[in-house]
């Protein structure tokens, strides 16, 4: 759910840690640090996602990391594709992103605002959702 509703890439997810979900002013971010090409960025995500990330954490108790397995380390990207796959196997990671993407392009948002939501660098990298797409079906798993 995490990599869809805020579209983000596998090592974001991975990487993510408690500490980086951000209230401000009554509006909630995601902190993606040193993501890919070493920038920073701040990911809004709606209060639906918020309630289902505290309902998360509250079960599974992470220490640091948002997403982490029984051992207290991190998952790794090979785990999240077999949860995944596990889950349907015709959704990987990166496809959950693109769809998002795909959508809020085809929503009608503006470019640059979706271009930043991504992280994209150029405009030319998200134009590249300007299509349409079948929708896939969607589905959660414990969270990401």
């Amino acid at each position: 759910m995490t990599i869809y509703r805020a579209g983000l890439r596998v090592s974001e997810v991975l990487n993510l840690k408690v500490s980086e979900i951000k209230n401000q002013n009554g509006e909630y971010f995601l902190h993606i640090k040193q993501s890919k090409g070493n920038k920073d960025r701040l990911v809004p995500v709606n209060i639906s996602l918020v309630k289902y990330l505290r309902g998360y954490w509250g079960i599974y108790r992470p220490a640091v990391y948002l997403f982490e397995g029984r051992s207290g380390y991190k998952y790794s990207s090979s785990s999240i594709r077999q949860i995944l796959k596990r889950a349907n196997s015709k959704v990987y990671p990166h496809l959950l992103r693109h769809q998002r993407a795909t959508e809020l392009v085809n929503e009608g948002n503006n470019i640059l605002k979706v271009m930043s939501f991504l992280g994209h660098n150029s405009s030319k990298a998200t134009e590249i959702y300007k299509r349409s797409v079948k929708p896939i079906h969607r589905f959660c798993v414990d969270g990401m």
